[in-house]
């Protein structure tokens, strides 16, 4: 399972995607196991975008317009921009070239793999 990880990261993004919460890896690890799951790994992803991330959420909320809607936000969350895509494929590749081998340490996802036992 994929879920979206770092509570610091909420933002309209997240209502707009309809999440209920963002995750850290221990509590999503500790619901896995209460309803009968053990988990085979955990690890983040989209680590090299987190940097990034953060600090666009951060500064919206810092400088953001005051009293803005949320919904106003929504469209510059989502829009993409083609220009960075040959970028992001290739910090994808790496991460998952790097998951073959190690766990992320952070990132604005978490996938889960888990079994029923």
């Amino acid at each position: 399972m994929t879920v979206p990880v770092s509570p610091a990261l909420w933002g309209p993004f997240d209502e707009y995607s309809h999440h209920q919460r963002r995750y850290v890896r221990r509590e999503l690890c500790e619901k896995l196991e209460k309803a009968g799951f053990a988990v085979e790994r955990a690890t983040h992803f989209m680590f090299f975008l987190f940097p990034v991330v953060y600090a666009v959420r951060v500064l919206k909320r810092r400088f953001g317009r005051a009293g803005a809607d949320s919904s106003e936000q929504v469209p510059d969350d989502l829009r993409v921009r083609p220009i960075f895509n040959p970028l992001f494929l290739r910090l994808l590749r790496l991460e998952k070239a790097l998951m073959r081998y190690v766990d992320l340490p952070f990132g604005t996802s978490l996938l889960a793999i888990a079994r029923k036992v």
